[in-house]
């Protein structure tokens, strides 16, 4: 005998939670079933589940669900019922308590995309606006698959430029830690010594010894010193206008790099309406809530207008548009004049996702030689003090 903990609607659609003992799943739902219930969630207690339900919930986790989400929609499965396909065999159990959420908001008449963004709310918007367009045009499982293929790409990059991070990350994190100790224990011995001597301490080592007595003495307020400002710049980055994405648009390498990451987007979920049956506007209209970056998104809003006044969608973008290329724009008017629109934006998508990973690759591989001199610089500038010090004494002895 088993224990199994549910989630299920009584007869007058009220969630009702608990635990019921039976010899496996099936017995559970047909004892469920018997008391008048309808399962929305049958699960088996594991021992440890606990820890499981405290572990935090990925983007992989995530891309998974829609994923499956997708399959079960496509291959013919109701809405309802593939949700609870999901309340029951998610990987995650709070993802599985979202899902059986979702099944009792539609079973009471509530729309799709509002519960998907309401009960999944770490999801990227343009997953609840790609079931938006799916539900208003009826291919509700393909639009979930554009949806699903856009995660899968968004975690591929975030995964790229982790594992290109994690060894400057490290780097940056020892090299810190031995330049902490260095003015906790090395260079006050040599202050120590240098105090006892009336030679001519060259500017920097001054400099350095001072500093490094400062930072012992007053070793709680540096830290709280540096946690003020780490809070601050995040307060001001956050309450600025654009917050992080407006910042690193006034940075040009950057600003490139996330030019065309942001295009890929906007042309993939564009070309995805338009093959998914969306008039134009409100297909540009739905690529442009996908954008975050402050400057890209007013040139989007602003080629919309252009195209909602009669111009042509490539003329508009390369009026508003300058971080298009022209190869873009050909292909877009090449789609346009040829009447597939749709293939050539995703067409173009694909360009703009190759050259992302291209910039990614370049970027992170720029960290960590940068981390490398940033660090090297700094233990050197302390030794160089410290032997220039040294120098000094030797050049008053008799």
């Amino acid at each position: 005998m088993a224990s199994f903990t549910y989630t299920a609607l009584d007869s007058e659609g009220r969630d009702v939670r608990g635990q019921v003992d039976a010899i496996d799943r099936n017995k559970a739902f047909s004892e469920l079933k018997a008391r008048g219930l309808s399962p929305l969630s049958v699960k088996q207690k594991v021992k440890g589940s606990s820890f499981t339900a405290l572990r935090r919930i990925t983007t992989k986790d995530q891309a998974m669900m829609v994923r499956q989400l997708a399959v079960l929609l496509s291959a013919g499965v109701t809405l309802i019922d593939a949700m609870k396909s999901l309340a029951n065999g998610s990987s995650h159990p709070i993802l599985a308590e979202r899902a059986a959420k979702v099944v009792a908001n539609l079973r009471a008449g509530e729309r799709f995309p509002q519960n998907l963004a309401q009960e999944f709310p770490t999801l990227p918007a343009y997953v609840a606006q790609m079931a938006e367009l799916g539900e208003t045009t009826g291919r509700l499982g393909p639009a979930l698959t554009e949806a699903a293929d856009q995660l899968d790409y968004d975690q591929e990059i975030a995964s790229q430029v982790r594992s290109a991070l994690t060894y400057p990350i490290f780097l940056v994190v020892a090299g810190s830690s031995i330049i902490a100790l260095m003015f906790l224990f090395v260079v006050p011995r040599f202050a120590e010594l240098l105090s006892q001597s009336n030679a001519e301490i060259p500017l920097i080592s001054r400099v350095v010894i001072e500093f490094s007595l400062w930072f012992k003495e007053n070793l709680l307020l540096a830290i709280l010193g540096l946690i003020a400002i780490a809070v601050t710049v995040w307060l001001l980055l956050r309450n600025s206008r654009g917050g992080f994405s407006g910042l690193v648009e006034r940075v040009p390498l950057i600003r490139k790099y996330q030019a065309v990451s942001t295009l890929a987007r906007w042309c993939r979920t564009l070309g995805g309406a338009l093959e998914h049956g969306a008039g134009l506007l409100p297909a540009m209209e739905l690529a442009e809530r996908s954008v975050s970056a402050p400057k890209l998104r007013t040139g989007l809003a602003l080629a919309r207008q252009s195209v909602r006044s009669g111009d042509a969608l490539d003329e508009a973008i390369a009026r508003n548009m300058p971080d298009f290329d022209s190869v873009a724009i050909d292909m877009i008017r090449t789609g346009r004049t040829s009447g597939q629109l749709s293939e050539m934006l995703l067409f173009a998508a694909d360009i703009y996702r190759r050259e992302t990973q291209e910039r990614t690759k370049r970027l992170t591989a720029l960290v960590e030689p940068i981390a490398i001199v940033s660090i090297s610089l700094a233990v050197g500038t302390i030794v160089i003090s410290i032997v220039l010090a040294m120098t000094s004494l030797y050049e008053i002895a008799p």
